[in-house]
């Protein structure tokens, strides 16, 4: 059976570089930015399918992969679309649109809520609340039914909280952001220090991804590919 999984919003690769060296064959399928392409390429090697996700539909549909996951954007969900218009749009149609042409096994989302979708009962919305000393904010992560929240991981140390990654990516330089993003090795790709914090600030920590990725590897290969929309 097929292990091939495809990534939407890829970012720079952190989550995806968990689930590949958790023995997944991830394929990107879009990211608009081309800074993170980059540094994507540096991180996972390949490029996108496409840039701009609402492309990616035709080039997908009726593809079947093990799993999907991505991370778009969070501004259209945090406290900043009070105060300015996001720069990024709420992607969770888009989401909707693939999950409903593109079967699989399992999905895992970040930043598609709120959802006020037909299949939500069928799907559990989980904020992960991770409470660390110097951020406490919630992770919004929609995710197939056959899989479950990871718990929080903390090691005792100061570089192995889990901070939010606004924090970890644009408040600390690249060396401590990566660090307190659980990839330490990222710091040192060839990239401007504004473009590695960049990345950092849209990423989900290492170890929070290879949590999902070592679930979903467990999960039954009888289970049959099906379209969760």
């Amino acid at each position: 059976m097929s292990r091939a999984i495809l990534s939407l919003c890829t970012g720079a690769g952190i989550m995806d570089r968990a689930f590949i060296d958790g023995g997944f064959n991830v394929i990107p399928g879009c990211e608009i930015d081309s800074r993170m392409r980059a540094m994507y390429a540096a991180l996972c090697g390949g490029q996108p399918l496409c840039h701009d996700i609402q492309d990616l539909l035709p080039i997908v549909r009726g593809e079947g992969f093990d799993g999907i996951i991505g991370g778009p954007p969070c501004q259209a969900h945090s406290r900043m679309r009070s105060m300015r218009v996001p720069k990024f749009p709420d992607l969770t149609e888009e989401v909707r649109g693939i999950l409903g042409v593109v079967p699989c096994r399992w999905f895992i989302m970040e930043n598609v809520v709120p959802l006020n979708l037909p299949w939500l009962k069928t799907v559990r919305l989980d904020a992960m609340h991770y409470a660390w000393p110097h951020q406490s904010r919630p992770r919004w992560f929609t995710h197939s039914p056959n899989l479950s929240p990871p718990p929080p991981l903390y090691e005792g140390t100061v570089d192995s909280l889990m901070a939010y990654p606004i924090v970890a990516g644009r408040i600390y330089g690249p060396k401590r952001g990566a660090c307190l993003q659980g990839y330490p090795a990222f710091a040192d790709l060839p990239f401007p220090c504004a473009d590695l914090q960049l990345g950092l600030a849209n990423a989900v920590h290492y170890r929070m991804a290879w949590a999902w990725a070592k679930q979903a590897w467990e999960l039954p290969q009888t289970e049959p590919m099906r379209l969760w929309v």
